[in-house]
């Protein structure tokens, strides 16, 4: 490339917000994984497509880097491959506030709270 087009596409570069740069680095990074672990697996991206329920087509976006997914997404890919994409960092117990179990049941919606009755 010559000088005068580096140096333009150097300056378009340098206007790319860095939370689009960040986006595009962790797609490519998640695809690279996915493409990965499907290999390891020897897993086509069609079996991969019959067994999270995606198209094919919106698979193919994932593993090329091009797709936004959301959490359900990478969820559902995560159950289909058996193993995790991605992770969260432990987080200090001195950053969160102490709950008990019974909390975080209620919490995560896993003990339904008490109807109460309606005030008039």
């Amino acid at each position: 490339m010559n000088k005068m087009k580096k140096t333009k596409f150097q300056l378009l570069l340098q206007q790319v917000p860095p939370e689009t740069k960040k986006l595009v680095q962790k797609q490519d990074e998640i695809a690279v994984l996915i493409n990965s672990i499907l290999q390891q697996k020897g897993l086509t991206q069609k079996e991969f497509a019959k067994k999270t329920g995606m198209k094919e087509s919106q698979l193919s976006k994932i593993l090329s880097g091009n797709a936004n997914m959301t959490l359900k997404t990478i969820s559902k890919i995560e159950a289909a491959l058996g193993e995790d994409i991605i992770s969260i960092p432990a987080v200090k117990s001195t950053l969160i506030p102490q709950y008990h179990a019974a909390d975080y049941k209620k919490l995560y919606g896993l003990i339904k709270p008490h109807a109460t009755p309606e005030r008039g």
